[in-house]
């Protein structure tokens, strides 16, 4: 990943890192935790089975993918469309 202690340590106290840095800390930990668990409005700890499941982190990737690649469809779709109609 490349990323030592000391951007770890930066991260949890809440000191300012490059945004790079935080995503491929946040796509690392998606891979065994799932981030809509863990960044929703009522997250509870007591819960983690759901947290830690692997296969509910996989899910939640896979729909994230999924989304990004319909707006893409959209955007794509109405680039046509607007070509079509000049």
């Amino acid at each position: 990943m490349g990323i030592n202690q000391s951007v770890i340590s930066k991260i949890e106290s809440g000191a300012v890192v490059y945004s790079n840095i935080l995503f491929s800390l946040l796509l690392f930990y998606a891979k065994y935790v799932d981030l809509n668990a863990l960044f929703a409005d009522e997250f509870d700890m007591t819960e983690q089975q759901i947290l830690f499941s692997q296969k509910e982190a996989m899910l939640s990737l896979t729909i994230e993918k999924i989304d990004m690649l319909k707006q893409d469809v959209i955007q794509q779709l109405d680039s046509i469309k607007s070509y079509i109609k000049d």
